[in-house]
């Protein structure tokens, strides 16, 4: 399931003095390392058709833009490692840093050549500064609080050298304005752009939802947890409609309704073809608006700057800036 970039917990609205460091290092671990267990099928990017797509045109991107020169790289929010072995297996040695256990222990059990593990918390590495030839940010920001998206972007630019590029990718909320150029905005503070990949998957994201809705009105009529986290998701009389389709009577007929919408939104999700036809479609019709996932290559920039770096890719800003 792509993620959105949106606010993960109610202590982003606490005074930042007094969340340190260590208390969010201690936060995100416990919190990712739950996650881990409880809804591990939302790190691995195989899973479905939207996550096949976007690791093999991450792939592509990282091959690209290699020279062959490349000694060593950083993988940070390595997770279960796909492109770290990806980067192994071009000859490249890799530091992998999550601040999860769980993928971290699955990746030292393997063994592999060339990885050098590091439990740390993103965006305050004890990395080496201005040493690593490939930076890769992954779908970090998504695990991020909004208070360090511009730390994020910082440090990536701390480890890498002055002659190698970092690629930093991110799901962007479908339903926002602007979330693609916000992300932009951050990227160009700390490096030029070489290249921007996006992917157009709102149409397809929504017929998912669309078969998706019946499960999700049934499993919040009986799990009070997941019910609040769903409702926190909606506003006004999406909130209400919400209740009403998870009330006793209106849950029974979702049951029954999701015998038949089941089969089809797996179908759906694991159909490549279905997915690159609905892009085209997103593509034609609405390009601004549908964009749902961007992957950038970037370099360290210089001490200038460029009035129009974004010039080219950046739209035109119509309504009130969310990035979520």
């Amino acid at each position: 399931m792509p993620l959105n970039i949106i606010a993960t917990d109610d202590n982003q609205s606490l005074p930042k003095k007094s969340i340190t460091k260590a208390t969010k290092r201690t936060t995100a671990k416990a919190k990712l390392d739950r996650l881990y267990l409880t809804e591990p099928d939302q790190f691995n990017p195989l899973i479905d058709a939207i996550g096949r797509e976007r690791v093999k045109r991450t792939t592509d991107l990282i091959k690209q833009f290699l020279t062959g020169n490349e000694r060593c790289a950083a993988d940070l929010g390595t997770g279960t490692g796909i492109f770290a072995k990806s980067l192994i297996e071009l000859g490249i040695k890799v530091d992998a840093v999550d601040i999860a256990t769980v993928p971290l222990k699955a990746l030292v059990e393997k063994n592999l050549d060339n990885i050098t593990v590091f439990q740390d918390y993103i965006p305050h590495t004890t990395l080496d500064s201005d040493f690593y030839d490939f930076v890769l940010g992954l779908d970090v920001i998504a695990y991020l609080n909004r208070d360090e998206f511009r730390l994020f972007f910082a440090e990536t630019s701390r480890l890498v050298n002055l002659e190698g590029l970092v690629i930093i990718s991110t799901p962007l909320g479908i339903d926002s304005e602007d979330a693609l150029q916000n992300f932009l905005e951050l990227v160009v503070l700390e490096f030029d752009i070489k290249k921007c990949v996006l992917s157009h998957h709102g149409l397809f994201i929504r017929l998912l939802r669309f078969f998706e809705a019946p499960a999700t009105f049934v499993k919040a009529s009986s799990d009070k947890t997941f019910f609040n986290q769903e409702l926190y998701k909606r506003f006004s009389i999406n909130q209400a409609l919400f209740k009403f389709n998870t009330s006793k009577l209106p849950s029974f007929f979702w049951s029954f309704i999701k015998l038949f919408s089941n089969p089809i939104l797996q179908f759906l999700k694991q159909n490549r073809f279905l997915l690159i036809q609905a892009e085209k479609i997103c593509r034609f019709f609405s390009y601004e608006t549908s964009a749902s996932h961007a992957i950038i290559v970037g370099k360290r920039r210089k001490l200038f700057e460029p009035e129009d770096v974004i010039q080219d890719i950046i739209l035109p800003r119509k309504k009130e800036r969310i990035w979520e």
